[in-house]
């Protein structure tokens, strides 16, 4: 199985820990921002056919 790297998903997902790690946003914001990052970086609107 072929490895996939997604480096927006690895940009956004860092930029995000960052944000939480300096205080700038919350868990629950963390957690959203995580969550909608995954269904961006994953969804299956976002594969090209």
């Amino acid at each position: 199985m072929p490895l996939n790297v997604n480096a927006k998903e690895i940009w956004l997902s860092y930029y995000n820990k960052v944000l939480f790690d300096k205080g700038i946003i919350t868990e629950k914001e963390k957690n959203k921002m995580s969550n909608l990052i995954y269904k961006q970086c994953n969804g299956s609107y976002s594969k090209k056919k």
